[in-house]
């Protein structure tokens, strides 16, 4: 389960990271997204709360989609706008 919030943590991170410069800073290595997961489950401990283990593989990939095509798409969109100007045409979307 730490294992699974951790990549889940490094996926949000990660994804930021990527598509917006002023959030670089934010990109997170899978030790320091273990040591937040570890911390999370720590604090979970102390609490009667679970999260069903279906919900984070679901969520994972979600934003494992996110992480791979939220970049991809902004720079299809960045590119249209482009080339848009260029040709004295408005940008769509």
């Amino acid at each position: 389960m730490i294992d699974a919030m951790a990549g889940t943590l490094a996926s949000v991170h990660n994804m930021l990271a990527g598509t917006v410069d002023a959030l670089r800073p934010l990109a997170t290595s899978k030790e320091e997204a273990l040591l937040l997961a570890e911390a999370m489950a720590n604090v979970a401990d102390l609490h009667n709360a679970g999260v069903d283990p279906r919900a984070m593989i679901y969520a994972h990939a979600a934003l494992m989609f996110g992480a791979f095509y939220g970049p991809k798409m902004l720079e299809i969109l960045a590119i249209n706008r482009m080339r848009a100007a260029g040709n004295g045409q408005a940008a769509t979307a």
